[in-house]
């Protein structure tokens, strides 16, 4: 139930900030075979819908939802997902965003946070030094926007890493480019700290 509820307190959240884009979660299961355990989890799942009459929801077996994501990945918003299917729909998403060197992860309890890559560790880039670290640099300041309950540290990161991908002369293999990580990652962290110094002058002391 609780990972059901933060799914449709994250689609809320994420509906407040795009008024045009009705807030909408989506459950991914295999309930068809595995009735007991994928059984529970969507019955839990569409009990929980229940007190979020504001939040669309739709549920999707893992098979056709696959094809769907791929062809169609405007149509959804939150999915929810069991751990075996999260990780291979995570997968399978990556390349429409840059890889899985873009995508970070969050790991959320009731006490805690853990921000993390979502490809874990690049064995076959070993000792190149040239891992593309904007994964790890979106998963700490995730961690950071969660401790501090506000968005503004992230918004900024993906302006600062927006403005690095157009420049486009500090790339990574895995982006096309021909730079080490240490480099992109310089480069992204510079624009940021131009961009936080920026916002802060603003603000009234």
């Amino acid at each position: 139930l609780r990972i059901a509820r933060t799914a449709f307190e994250l689609a809320r959240a994420r509906g407040k900030k795009r008024p045009f884009n009705p807030p909408h979660v989506s459950l991914v299961h295999k309930a068809n075979i595995m009735p007991l355990t994928e059984g529970i989890f969507r019955e839990a799942f569409l009990k929980v819908a229940e007190g979020y009459p504001d939040v669309i929801h739709d549920e999707h077996l893992l098979d056709s939802f696959m094809y769907k994501i791929t062809s169609h990945p405007h149509d959804y918003d939150v999915v929810l997902a069991g751990n075996t299917w999260g990780n291979i729909i995570s997968n399978a998403y990556a390349p429409m965003v840059g890889g899985l060197g873009m995508v970070e992860g969050i790991n959320l309890g009731d006490n805690f946070v853990l921000g993390e890559p979502v490809h874990g560790a690049p064995r076959n880039m070993e000792g190149q030094g040239i891992a593309n670290p904007i994964a790890a640099m979106r998963a700490a300041v995730q961690v950071a926007c969660h401790l501090d309950q506000s968005t503004l540290l992230y918004e900024l990161l993906e302006q600062a890493v927006t403005i690095s991908l157009m420049d486009g002369r500090h790339l990574t293999p895995d982006l096309g480019g021909r730079s080490k990580g240490a480099e992109l990652g310089d480069f992204v962290f510079r624009q940021y700290t131009k961009l936080l110094e920026a916002h802060f002058a603003k603000k009234p002391q």
